[in-house]
């Protein structure tokens, strides 16, 4: 958990991601400390959480999806510019793009752990695995490196869920967004692999499909404890 110097000046933190409703909630959060300074930025001219009353500046930014190197190179400059001490995605790819190039981003901290420890959990495959070890139930699950790996009689009961390890993939120069399907044939399953290059050429799952109510339970952790709880619920 981030302290700050109460006898400090302002401690600045900028908030990306500003179009965002959880960029907004994390404004004005932090824009309610007294002690602290808040700058949001976003690649739009005006965004939600940059007309927040705690946003005391907002920061048009290059865009970090479509144009990832020069995201970096401009977050590099305000950081130093403007003094910014903690920096704030919201967003999965602002997240794992910030821990990609800490080294530029210096001494300005990040709310995560390390890369490795937040790709245990980004990672599907290798949550499900976690929750193996842990002994949770969850959906029967086979890895597919790929397309050419994938095989097509491996005890499927149809309808199956095909779905890449990762939501968004990072290709060195920018990112691929994938999405999950629910298949009901091998011939729609080999149509996607092939049509889809985040199945044809990465990791994916294929796992039994579990029909129902879906449900998330979101946690705050401090070193193993509880601080608070989200729970949120979305029909199928």
């Amino acid at each position: 958990m981030v302290v700050f110097n109460q006898n400090h000046p302002k401690t600045k933190v900028l908030v990306l991601d500003a179009n965002q409703r959880s960029a907004l909630a994390v404004t004005r959060s932090l824009g309610r400390n007294s002690n602290i300074e808040v700058l949001t930025s976003d690649e739009t001219a005006r965004s939600l959480a940059g007309e927040s009353c705690f946003s005391k500046k907002y920061l048009q930014s290059p865009s970090l999806q479509r144009d990832p190197g020069r995201f970096i190179d401009w977050l590099y400059r305000i950081i130093r510019s403007e003094e910014i001490a903690h920096l704030y995605p919201v967003t999965e790819v602002s997240s794992f793009l910030c821990l990609m190039h800490q080294d530029q981003i210096g001494d300005c901290k990040l709310p995560f752990p390390a890369l490795d420890t937040m790709l245990t959990l980004a990672d599907k495959w290798k949550l499900m695995n976690l929750a193996e070890a842990q002994r949770i139930p969850h959906p029967r699950s086979w890895l597919c490196q790929d397309a050419l790996t994938c095989e097509t009689d491996s005890g499927y009961h149809f309808p199956v869920v095909m779905k890449p390890c990762l939501s968004r993939i990072w290709l060195g120069d920018g990112w691929l967004h994938s999405c999950v399907h629910v298949v009901n044939s091998f011939a729609e399953m080999q149509m996607l692999r092939q049509e889809k290059p985040y199945f044809k050429n990465h990791p994916f799952m294929v796992q039994d499909y579990i029909p129902g109510h879906g449900a998330g339970i979101f946690a705050l952790y401090d070193y193993g404890k509880a601080i608070t709880f989200f729970c949120a619920s979305a029909h199928p």
